[in-house]
């Protein structure tokens, strides 16, 4: 078992009652890494949380009780989900819509701009994507090509450009990894996105994100140790506030990370982390790197639209808390969240969240729960 298992008395009788006892070893281990992800994300944003901006984990949640209530993906309900006021107070302040401080100017306030009850983005190419699929992984975790299908579906109503869409299938499919695989590699996840990349029919316009992806592999499957690999990752893919970049990272570098989260969560600001040895900047990722991100931002026709929501982040921040949430969540669902116990009451009282109950709803998909329960 992991560790925080003691967190888990009472959920064995809501397994027994609506799972088969032959499934009853593997739902409760899938359950109970669900249930460390999800609390290692409400953990990091209100660990990180400043002015009023806890997107990674409101956005997680958004998906999460939509897939509940509605046992599936329903496009409508979501993109009405999104455009409701989530009801979180931080530090007395009640969060904006989808989490996001309302001075951003990003994907999501695209779809508040807009009246359209189904609305699909026609653009996006920043990490935003790939923060919110651990819910749609957990719904789906017994079907590779659901999860990739629904993943992707969901991520388009905010992201739909190819890049985005593949970060945020490489996370879900990291978390499945985790999930159900007993020895998950980094040669092994390749092999799923290359599926998945099959399956999504954009062979030829995946490869700048495919080319990414095995770099970071190689520079994993090299190193062992979590902090030289770290420093490589943000050398070669970066933290930025980019699909093919933060994301990337983040799943590559959760191979080999460990679970005393408090040590890697030093920071200066937004603008650095501290770890020992370790000084990650956005300077820290190589310049002919930069260029080639620039270049394929002008080749796809995207530079003009991302400087335009993310021209204070260029050169100047990487995305910290968006890093942290993906590599926590997918660490948290490896090794479990005993090192931080202590500090996850506080962090999920504050948001309020029943993530123990939501964990089994997802995992068992057994229906509409009252929204009270959350």
């Amino acid at each position: 078992m992991l560790d925080g298992e003691n967190e888990f008395d009472g959920l064995k009788n809501v397994i027994k009652t609506e799972a088969s006892e032959n499934l009853l070893s593997f739902k409760e281990d899938v359950l109970q890494k669900t249930y460390c992800s999800l609390a290692s994300m409400a953990w990091t944003s209100w660990k990180y949380w400043s002015e009023g901006d806890a997107d990674d984990y409101v956005q997680s949640m958004i998906v999460a009780k939509s897939l509940i209530e509605n046992n599936g993906f329903n496009h409508r309900e979501l993109v009405k989900k999104y455009r409701t006021r989530p009801g979180y107070v931080l530090k007395g302040k009640e969060l904006w819509f989808a989490g996001i401080d309302p001075r951003h100017k990003g994907q999501v306030a695209k779809l508040l701009k807009s009246n359209d009850p189904l609305y699909i983005s026609k653009n996006g190419v920043s990490d935003g994507a790939a923060m919110k699929v651990i819910p749609i992984a957990a719904f789906f975790h017994d079907n590779l090509d659901q999860t990739i299908k629904f993943t992707d579906k969901i991520t388009q109503i905010t992201h739909n450009t190819v890049e985005a869409r593949l970060a945020a299938v490489l996370v879900a499919l990291r978390f499945q990894q985790i999930l159900i695989e007993k020895n998950p590699t980094a040669e092994r996840l390749l092999n799923m996105l290359d599926h998945s990349i099959s399956l999504m029919d954009i062979k030829q316009e995946s490869r700048f994100f495919r080319d990414l992806t095995e770099t970071a592999a190689m520079i994993t499957e090299k190193e062992n140790d979590p902090e030289k690999l770290l420093i490589q990752l943000a050398t070669h893919i970066g933290i930025e506030h980019l699909a093919w970049s933060t994301p990337v990272s983040a799943c590559f570098w959760s191979y080999r990370a460990d679970n005393n989260f408090n040590k890697w969560f030093q920071m200066e600001g937004k603008k650095k982390i501290h770890v020992n040895a370790v000084s990650i900047s956005p300077q820290t990722l190589k310049k002919q790197v930069r260029k080639s991100y620039t270049r394929h931002l002008k080749q796809i026709h995207h530079y003009a639209d991302f400087m335009r929501g993310h021209w204070y982040h260029w050169k100047r921040s990487i995305d910290i808390d968006t890093f942290f949430s993906i590599s926590f969540s997918l660490i948290a669902a490896k090794e479990g969240i005993n090192p931080i116990l202590n500090e996850v009451h506080e962090a999920v009282m504050t948001f309020g969240d029943d993530l123990e109950k939501m964990a089994a709803k997802l995992c068992l998909k057994t229906g509409n729960i009252n929204k009270k329960s959350y």
